[in-house]
């Protein structure tokens, strides 16, 4: 992938990689706020995980996120938390925003329209969630 992932990402999604967190409701960056669905995997093609990948997200939107928006968690509704590699919080790891389909430009010329900034890191995130 090319991204230095967060340490705390990388221990979360390490021991529950693919997982659905309980309680997954996250109220930070939306007055209506978001649900946290389950964690998209960063595992390999070949390997025993049947879930979405990384990967296969990113290409599969074929270009509809913004360059070094990665995402790592998916809500019910086809929407995606990600790590925006473009703002580094003071501590240097990627923020996290929440990309939206049903916000995205029609005419797809600007991509940051779906995007909506959550909070300064995953273990933040995490955190919130209620």
């Amino acid at each position: 992938m090319g991204y230095k992932l967060p340490q705390s990402y990388k221990d979360v999604a390490g021991n529950h990689n693919g997982a659905y967190p309980k309680p997954s409701e996250c109220l930070l960056g939306r007055p209506q706020g978001m649900s946290f669905n389950n964690l998209i995997a960063f595992s390999f093609p070949g390997d025993e995980f049947k879930g979405e990948r990384i990967s296969e997200i990113i290409k599969g939107l074929g270009g509809r996120l913004p360059k070094n928006v990665v995402p790592f968690a998916a809500d019910p509704a086809g929407n995606y938390f990600c790590f925006d590699f473009n703002r580094l919080s003071s501590t240097g790891e990627p923020t996290i925003v929440f990309w939206d389909h049903e916000d995205e430009d029609p005419e797809q010329k600007d991509p940051w329209m779906a995007v909506t900034y959550v909070c300064d890191s995953f273990e933040r995130l995490i955190a919130s969630l209620k």
